[in-house]
């Protein structure tokens, strides 16, 4: 299990969650949000779409 910080936010099998994965680290370059890796809706992956 991950904890996201003082959120309690947590990462681990079983949880439900939306999670953006991104190439990058947007905390220093924001344009890293851009480069999507992976998307989690409610706990389930999604496809992303062809832009």
């Amino acid at each position: 299990m991950r904890s996201l910080g003082p959120t309690g936010a947590c990462i681990a099998e079983g949880l439900r969650a939306d999670l953006l994965l991104v190439d990058g680290d947007p905390t220093t370059t924001i344009s890293d949000t851009l480069n999507l890796r992976d998307v989690w809706r409610r706990g389930t992956r999604t496809t992303l779409s062809a832009h």
